[in-house]
């Protein structure tokens, strides 16, 4: 993900229930490989009356303004940003994904699975009702999902009894220079001593590890790059060779 850093600060802005349901939803795009800009999250009272004078938000109820909201973009391959309805609503199984959490989208307020009924589209906006508007906290539910971080659900294998070496494969990234970039900062940063990017413009591109002896020396790497969160997904691939 080339805007995880930016995410998660922005992500770690929200109130509390909204941040958890946030969370899971961003667990979802990284482990299927959606890249994307979460570039808003909280707002201030004065920012949304500017924004009602730009004819960009329509009432001062903002949901950003108590937490409860956060805008995103998706990235394209060549790391353009897609702003079309059209955008949205081809990945819209991320958008179900957000509204089966508790979300609502800003192209579809009344929730019915249509987008051509709408008056006002927001298609980067999705808002967390929790008990209403302004219903949720901040700091009352620890450990946040950012500081208690599970890597089982995050590791996976397919290494069969006979494997006679294993390496690491990350999550997809949507792009090969997306991938490649990725590759070269687990070297750089030294997580990998060597890596290479695998994949195709269909399912995506993965960075690979060099082999390591061991399941367990494999499970180590991977265990770190996920606790440092510089990838959101591995699995554990037993080779014969």
């Amino acid at each position: 993900m080339i805007y995880d850093k930016r995410n998660r600060e922005n992500l770690n802005k929200l109130a509390d229930n909204t941040k958890i349901a946030a969370y899971k939803w961003y667990d979802y795009c990284l482990k299927n490989g959606y890249e994307l800009l979460i570039y808003e999250t909280i707002r201030t009272a004065e920012k949304q009356r500017q924004n009602i004078k730009k004819g960009v938000s329509q009432t001062m109820k903002s949901y950003h303004i108590v937490g409860q909201a956060l805008d995103f973009v998706f990235i394209d391959k060549n790391g353009k940003e897609l702003w079309s309805l059209k955008d949205y609503t081809s990945k819209i199984q991320v958008i179900n994904y957000a509204k089966s959490l508790g979300f609502t989208w800003g192209a579809d307020w009344d929730n019915d699975g249509k987008w051509t009924d709408e008056t006002f589209i927001d298609s980067p906006h999705l808002q967390y009702n929790w008990k209403g508007y302004g219903s949720d906290t901040f700091g009352k539910v620890k450990p946040s999902p950012d500081v208690k971080f599970d890597v089982k659900d995050k590791l996976g294998y397919n290494a069969p009894k006979d494997s006679k070496a294993y390496r690491i494969h990350t999550g997809a990234y949507t792009s090969k220079s997306i991938a490649i970039s990725e590759s070269k900062k687990l070297v750089a940063n030294g997580y990998l001593g060597y890596s290479e990017v695998f994949g195709n413009d269909k399912d995506g591109y993965r960075v690979q590890s060099g082999k390591y002896n061991t399941q367990k020396d494999a499970e180590a790497v991977a265990i770190r790059m996920l606790q440092a969160k510089v990838i959101g997904y591995a699995s554990i691939i037993g080779t014969k060779e």
